[in-house]
């Protein structure tokens, strides 16, 4: 018999203990002491804030003028143009500096309730499934990509579409069809389009297992087979904007191709020192770190409360684990491992889609999912009878750990000892400390964690007591020593949105059109804390630069010509009749207009991108539209005073998108 599904007033309180944990646990970030930073605030941020400009206007958000001589922001993979969390927060006023924080504790706050309905599903008792939750929400995977918010999103709805594929194969309901309809539209537009191409293979390896398990239920699997097809009839239709946009500009886009298998392209990724983490995630923030390892992309801590009971649920003969299990730990290892063994290589030689992404790090959060699920599984199976064996094993940690932290100790830089907590209370990215040192503080807390443990464990009772409140005081000191390398800038809140407003720019341009493009590149915009890309877009600067996943072709090739220097000095628009006139520049959402006078037949060139989805009006005339040899869009005026206007539009995406809306709110409202 398979668990329920129905919400009890246990899972309310157990979803409200999560929330409440995973708000304490990163409170600089909820109580808006501090902003989330790096990739979230300097590359992310500027792409929200400009696109909640277009929807408070009323307006599809589809031609961002301001990156790269401009591009197709609704076509955009990392864009969150589709993504109805963001739209949401863009309310009442547009997307802020709040809105940012918000978003991303608001995706760890799901990760957890996602991974607790998880375990419940797969017969976990309530109390233990809301330590997997914890332990997911507050695991060093998210405190580590916690800056880069379309890794939060994919780790967020991964246990929902797991859990909501599962409902669909055990309980094929309208309601979870439903569900598994929503989660996996969540995942398309949210979440860095990797863990959408994962999530593809998980749920293929699921319904194959079904299957073959369920083969002589013929009408069960029939059933199954109809409410699957309803499920990606309905997510083709949430995510078809999405999808459809990127297919319709995947002929310039110059990511659109695989990645040649470059050791460069994975470098500085996830590799065999990195495993230190497991026990002490916090030699990370030491003066080395892992050497040649991005901070971002090393962090595997599950708790070293829960990490022993992985150890000791691999090692049981009696509790009968799923091998599977520990195949997929075995495998997510090894492709984290990335270019230290051959398995990633393989895989992107043999399975389409894996060559398209870097950071064979985001495969750590498959090994930490499937590392709670079993860690857990033995607690869950823990009763009196077995707590004199789990104090034996404890006191066989606490030897070993031990060993560990005198070594540390021995290792350790005296001198440390006595500028710690000055230095700590800085809150620095990198401390001065050694990584034996760093060592020696997360061990200290580790031994202490587990001697209290030991001691209260003497019967079942005062285990499963003491037990959820350790497991949150570890995790919790973790991501208070880890947050300030990879979690938030130790800068006041308030003072970055100080600096922000200052910088922004209410207006859609603050560029005339003949201010050459040179003068307009990051470079020359004065940045502000932990902000240094993307400047353009958010002053609303018409620019040749600018980090952004979409790029054209045409651009990349531009960018290496001769012919760049010499575009660089003429502005937005320009006309080729030295007698000819531009009066004035309109820059208008998703249009340029243009007042001209010539008096010979001359061409009029707009130095943006060319997109087959461009028109042209002269005089509210359709005119044919050209693209130069550069890459970019002309067209030949007729004589006398001109009005153009360059209008960017698809109606098919419009249409789409106004059937993907209509078909999640009836969802909404039909799962409310």
């Amino acid at each position: 018999m398979e668990p329920k599904n129905e919400m009890t007033k246990e899972d309310i309180k157990y979803c409200l203990l999560l929330f409440i944990s995973v708000i304490l646990s990163y409170f600089q970030l909820s109580f808006f002491i501090f902003s989330t930073k790096w990739d979230n605030l300097s590359a992310f941020f500027p792409y929200k804030y400009t696109a909640s400009k277009w929807w408070l206007s009323g307006i599809l958000p589809l031609w961002d003028p301001y990156q790269n001589l401009g591009y197709p922001m609704h076509a955009n993979p990392q864009g969150f143009v589709w993504y109805p969390i963001t739209w949401i927060l863009n309310l009442p006023s547009g997307y802020s500096l709040y809105s940012l924080n918000l978003e991303t504790v608001l995706h760890v706050v799901i990760a957890s309730i996602g991974m607790y309905f998880l375990a419940k599903w797969l017969k976990m008792k309530p109390s233990t499934a809301f330590l997997a939750g914890l332990t997911y929400g507050l695991s060093g995977f998210i405190i580590a990509s916690n800056h880069m918010v379309g890794f939060t999103i994919g780790a967020a709805w991964l246990p929902w579409a797991i859990y909501s594929l599962l409902l669909v194969l055990n309980k094929p309901t309208i309601r979870s069809v439903f569900l598994l309809a929503i989660v996996c539209y969540l995942q398309i537009t949210g979440a860095y389009i990797a863990f959408t191409i994962l999530l593809f293979y998980i749920f293929l390896f699921l319904i194959v297992q079904h299957i073959i398990l369920n083969w002589k239920l013929k009408a069960h699997l029939k059933q199954v087979t109809g409410r699957l097809a309803i499920s990606l009839i309905l997510i083709l239709i949430l995510s078809s904007p999405y999808l459809f946009s990127i297919y319709d500009s995947l002929e310039y886009f110059s990511r659109a191709k695989a990645l040649d298998y470059d050791i460069e392209n994975y470098a500085r990724n996830f590799n065999w020192q990195c495993f230190q983490s497991l026990f002490a995630p916090y030699i990370n923030s030491s003066k080395a770190g892992f050497e040649g390892v991005d901070v971002s992309l090393s962090n595997i801590y599950i708790g070293i409360i829960p990490l022993l009971f992985l150890f000791l649920s691999i090692s049981s003969k009696k509790l009968k684990l799923n091998k599977l299990y520990l195949l997929g730990i075995a495998v997510a290892l090894l492709l984290a491992l990335g270019i230290h063994t051959p398995v990633h290589y393989w895989f992107a030689q043999i399975l389409p889609g894996f060559n398209l992404f870097r950071h064979p790090y985001l495969f750590t959060l498959y090994f930490t999912l499937l590392s709670i699920l079993v860690a857990f599984k033995l607690v869950d199976s823990i009763n009196e009878q077995s707590i004199p064996f789990i104090r034996k094993v404890l006191g066989y940690g606490l030897i070993l750990l031990g060993c560990i932290w005198l070594f540390s100790f021995i290792k350790a830089e005296k001198s440390d000892f006595i500028s710690f907590f000055k230095e700590l209370a800085q809150l620095p990215e990198k401390t001065s400390y050694t990584r034996f040192f760093h060592a020696f503080i997360q061990l200290s807390v580790s031994l202490i964690l587990l001697t209290v443990l030991f001691v209260k464990a003497k019967n079942l009772n005062t285990f499963t007591k003491v037990l959820p409140l350790l497991i949150f005081i570890d995790l919790f000191i973790a991501i208070q020593l880890n947050g300030p390398t990879n979690m938030y800038y130790n800068i006041p809140f308030g003072k970055i949105n100080q600096n922000l407003g200052k910088l922004s720019n209410a207006g859609l341009t603050n560029q005339e059109f003949d201010t050459p493009l040179a003068s307009l590149s990051n470079n020359k915009i004065q940045s502000q804390s932990g902000f240094w890309v993307n400047l353009n877009t958010y002053q609303r600067t018409t620019g040749t630069d600018g980090y952004n996943p979409f790029v054209f072709s045409s651009f990349e090739e531009l960018k290496e010509s001769l012919e760049f220097d010499s575009l660089s000095k003429q502005g937005i628009c320009y006309l080729d009749d030295s007698n000819g006139q531009i009066s004035q520049l309109n820059l208008d959402y998703n249009a340029f207009g243009i007042e001209c006078t010539t008096d010979i037949n001359s061409r009029l060139y707009l130095n943006q991108n060319y997109h087959h989805n461009w028109k042209v009006y002269i005089n509210d005339k359709e005119y044919s539209l050209e693209k130069t040899d550069l890459g970019l869009m002309s067209v030949q005026l007729p004589t006398g005073r001109q009005s153009v206007e360059f209008r960017y539009g698809s109606k098919k995406v419009s249409i789409l998108a106004l059937i993907s809306v209509a078909t999640f709110l009836i969802i909404i409202v039909y799962l409310t």
